[in-house]
């Protein structure tokens, strides 16, 4: 990995990590600024984008969405340092990080679409509205797959990637693995309907990936330092 990579690597980690605590502090900022025990961010903020979402809405979605662009510059950079024996893993793990962003990029763009798609009372009132939910449907399943599914399995397809015999990158593996189940599980609880433990689960996916993103940067610190002593 030469000195061009890894700075890219290094900025790219602490951008995700910063978008990420901004994310998490608006979406939190209900439970400290009202008392509503209604307050469903599975809902709201992840999933699907209500009509009267607002500006803080609006505004952490497209932190969300930025967030993704740089998760792809990371794993691009990961994949260049990775060791040949392991590349297919890597190789793989980018694979479903691009298919992730594609499938964001869809739902971040047709959760602001779906708002222009106004319910008119007329005759065929019912078939709006059916068309609508179906609608609405189709984008909340394109953001399950790409937030749970995807950036799940590119996690996970990201551990052997790691030494074992490392210290650092053991914790690497094992925030991954943990990150990566967090996600899957995520999925399966939202297909279950339990929309309250799948958000729950995603929440504190993105908290350990904050964790990995630390331990990652900290090898590229001692990368950087290896390559000056050289």
């Amino acid at each position: 990995m030469n000195r061009n990579t890894q700075q890219l690597g290094y900025l790219s980690a602490r951008g995700i990590i910063i978008l990420t605590i901004i994310y998490l502090i608006v979406l939190l900022l209900p439970l400290v600024t009202s008392q509503e025990s209604g307050w469903r961010p599975a809902v709201t903020s992840y999933y699907r984008i209500e009509p009267s979402g607002g500006f803080l809405s609006d505004f952490n979605g497209s932190i969300f969405y930025f967030r993704t662009l740089l998760i792809v510059i990371l794993f691009a950079c990961i994949h260049e340092f990775t060791p040949n024996l392991s590349k297919v893993f890597s190789k793989i793990s980018l694979i479903f990080v691009a298919l992730f962003a594609a499938l964001h990029t869809l739902g971040f763009t047709g959760q602001f679409a779906i708002r222009n798609f106004n319910i008119n009372a007329c005759d065929n009132e019912c078939l709006l509205y059916y068309i609508h939910s179906l609608f609405d449907n189709y984008i909340t399943s394109v953001n399950v797959m790409a937030f749970n599914v995807f950036s799940g399995l590119a996690e996970l397809f990201l551990i052997p990637v790691f030494s074992k015999s490392n210290k650092i990158e053991k914790k690497i593996r094992f925030t991954l693995l943990i990150a990566g189940t967090l996600n899957l599980l995520s999925a399966l609880m939202f297909v279950l309907n339990n929309e309250s433990l799948s958000v729950s689960c995603m929440l504190f996916s993105l908290i350990i990936f904050i964790t990995f993103l630390l331990y990652y940067i900290e090898v590229l610190k001692r990368f950087k330092s290896t390559v000056n002593g050289e």
